[in-house]
């Protein structure tokens, strides 16, 4: 686990979780079919990428002296989350730290997911929710024909949703 991110760290993310990958594979195979029809539905992808659209937004809007704010925030302000609150300054400042710390979740998360997912699996999460490439893409690289990137794409989608059910979407 990492003391405070760098903005290098979130931009290398894709390369950490092929990597990761790699690492794990022999440990890692794709969900049963079973599995994937009792937890995948249509709209799993939508809500996945919703996270990840909010990732894309915010890393670049992280602290990278982070280490400081959390330390002044703990000893010099006090935050409430009181309906009565009507302080400009505690709400822009708990609003951030809570984007702050779920970035670190999200962050987190994503590392934990690299160890669960199969080589294949990781290619269709990098190149999907990273780099933004079709499916035709992604499955030209792979070497596979469409219908086998579909299995792929149902285990991994659902082990993503396992691995990021706790992180909300908060826009």
């Amino acid at each position: 686990m990492t003391d405070s991110l760098t903005l290098n760290d979130l931009l290398e993310l894709p390369n950490e979780v092929l990597k990761t990958c790699e690492k794990y594979q022999d440990y890692s195979d794709l969900l049963q079919e079973s599995i994937v029809n009792q937890y995948y539905h249509k709209n799993l992808r939508k809500d996945l990428n919703l996270l990840f659209e909010q990732f894309k937004e915010i890393k670049y809007s992280y602290p990278f002296s982070y280490l400081y704010y959390t330390k002044s925030i703990q000893s010099d302000v006090c935050i409430q989350s009181s309906s009565k609150n009507h302080d400009p300054i505690g709400n822009f400042v708990s609003s951030h730290m809570d984007q702050y710390l779920w970035l670190e979740r999200f962050y987190q998360a994503v590392l934990m997911l690299a160890t669960k997912l199969s080589n294949q699996e990781a290619v269709y999460l990098v190149d999907s929710f990273f780099g933004h490439r079709s499916e035709d893409f992604i499955s030209d690289k792979l070497g596979i024909s469409r219908m086998t990137l579909q299995k792929i794409k149902k285990s991994c989608l659902v082990k993503m949703y396992f691995e990021f059910q706790f992180l909300k979407y908060t826009k």
